[in-house]
C-alpha cells in the first residue's frame, strides 16, 4: 500500500467511499461527493484498480459479506504484485488546508493474518508524492471492523502545486490470501481552511 500511495496516485486517500455523499450545508461536517463507495450500483464504477485479479474482484450480494444495503466490494490480489486496491479521485472537493477523515467496514473471508491499509497521500501537479501524507493499517478480523484515518491537507504556502486527492484502500502481501470485503466508505472534511 505504501508503494501505491508513493507511486501510483495523485493525493491518495486510501479507503473506499460510501455512495455519493450528501453535503450538508451549515454544518461543521462536509460529507465529499463520493460515488459508489457503498457499491449499492451492483458494480464497481468510479473505482480505479492497482494489483487486483480482475475476474474475482466484484461487488457481491451475498449477506454475510455485506455491512448494510445490498452489496458490498469483493479484493482479490493478483498473483504478480505485492500490493492491489481501488481509488478514486476527490478533488476539488477536497481543498488546501482542509482536515479530512476517511472510514469504511472491513472483512476478511476467513483467518489470514495480513493487514489493510487506509491512508491519505498527497501529491503535487507533476505527479509527485508528498511527505502530507497519513496511512493506516489494522490486521483484517472475519468480523467486520470499521478502519479510520485522519490527515489535515497543506495549504498553498506550504505546498504551492498541491494538486491532487484521490480516495483508496487496499493490501499488501502475496496473492495467496483471502478475499477482502470493503463497504460504506465515507470520506468527510472535519475541519474547512475558512
Amino acid at each position: 500500500m505504501k508503494k501505491y500511495l508513493k507511486r501510483r496516485c495523485p493525493v491518495v486517500l486510501l479507503i473506499l467511499c460510501a455512495g455519493l455523499c450528501a453535503l450538508h450545508v451549515g454544518a461543521q461536517t462536509e460529507y465529499l461527493p463520493l460515488k459508489n463507495g457503498n457499491f449499492e450500483s451492483g458494480n464497481r464504477e468510479e473505482w480505479k484498480s492497482y494489483g487486483l485479479n480482475e475476474e474475482e474482484s466484484v461487488v457481491v450480494d451475498t449477506a454475510e459479506f455485506v455491512y448494510s444495503g445490498s452489496y458490498a466490494l469483493r479484493l482479490v490480489k493478483g498473483r504478480d504484485d505485492e500490493y492491489a486496491g481501488i481509488y478514486q479521485t476527490i478533488t476539488p472537493w477536497a481543498q488546501p488546508g482542509d482536515t479530512i477523515e476517511a472510514s469504511a467496514w472491513v472483512r476478511v473471508e476467513n483467518a489470514g493474518g495480513f493487514d489493510l491499509h487506509l491512508g491519505i497521500a498527497v501529491k503535487n501537479s507533476r505527479g509527485e508524492h508528498t511527505d502530507w501524507g497519513r496511512d493506516v493499517a489494522i490486521p483484517l478480523s472475519t468480523q467486520w471492523q470499521r478502519i479510520r484515518v485522519e490527515c489535515t491537507l497543506p495549504t498553498q504556502e506550504e505546498l504551492p502545486d498541491f494538486e491532487w486527492v484521490d480516495v483508496a484502500v487496499g493490501m499488501q502481501g502475496n496473492w495467496r490470501q483471502p478475499p477482502v470485503y470493503v463497504d460504506d466508505l465515507i470520506v468527510k472534511i472535519i475541519k474547512t481552511s475558512q
